[in-house]
């Protein structure tokens, strides 16, 4: 009974290769931290718990995320998914419209999904060390929120979309290589983000040779 009144769920660094199905139980969590276990794959049963606002699943070693759990993360304001083995995120990304904090670094994903424009509430997108990491969507030119993005060691992301311009809000851009700078940075985003005070870290930009900063 007691169980079913639980707000907080802190688990991580136990070892565990699965999640019990009884999770769907725990109707009033509003934090769950699994990070740094040995989870292959999240229960669908985990979209009951409808009220979570931080779900910690980094450093595991999961390969895709159920539609169904990300649909119901409405009201989820941070999800941390580095570190594990995602090659792809399905639309349903889109339904976390209070998301403010995404964490998404060294897993296989090529790009995000077009949805992720109506995450409104994004401020913090992390995308480093993603080695097959190509393109952001354009759509993703509609977070107007967004205040920082790191996409440091993706040797495959060669640009940024022109929408980018719409990120008014920004004020960390970090594209390093590990070695030679290789994310081009036209000159109208350049001059877009200069004008709001955005420090640029890493890219190549036209006329300037790309340097580390």
């Amino acid at each position: 009974g007691g169980w079913r009144k639980l707000e907080t769920l802190f688990a991580g660094g136990n070892e565990l290769a699965e999640l019990p199905d009884d999770v769907q139980k725990l109707t009033a969590l509003t934090e769950l931290d699994l990070r740094s276990n040995q989870l292959t794959k999240i229960p669908d049963g985990l979209a009951a718990c409808v009220k979570l606002r931080r779900l910690h699943l980094g450093n595991n070693k999961v390969a895709d995320i159920p539609a169904e759990v990300l649909s119901s993360l409405t009201e989820c304001e941070e999800l941390h998914l580095y570190r594990n083995k995602l090659d792809k995120l399905p639309p349903e990304l889109g339904c976390l419209t209070k998301c403010h904090r995404l964490t998404l670094s060294s897993n296989n994903l090529r790009t995000l999904p077009e949805s992720i424009s109506t995450c409104a509430s994004l401020t913090e997108l992390y995308v480093n060390n993603c080695g097959k990491f190509a393109s952001v969507p354009a759509a993703a030119g509609a977070l107007t929120q967004l205040t920082e993005l790191q996409a440091k060691k993706c040797p495959a992301l060669k640009a940024l979309p022109s929408t980018a311009v719409g990120w008014t809000a920004l004020r960390e851009l970090d594209v390093r290589a590990a070695k030679k700078q290789v994310c081009k940075l036209p000159p109208e985003l350049v001059a877009s983000l200069d004008a709001n005070r955005c420090v640029i870290r890493g890219g190549v930009q036209k006329g300037k040779k790309g340097k580390k900063k």
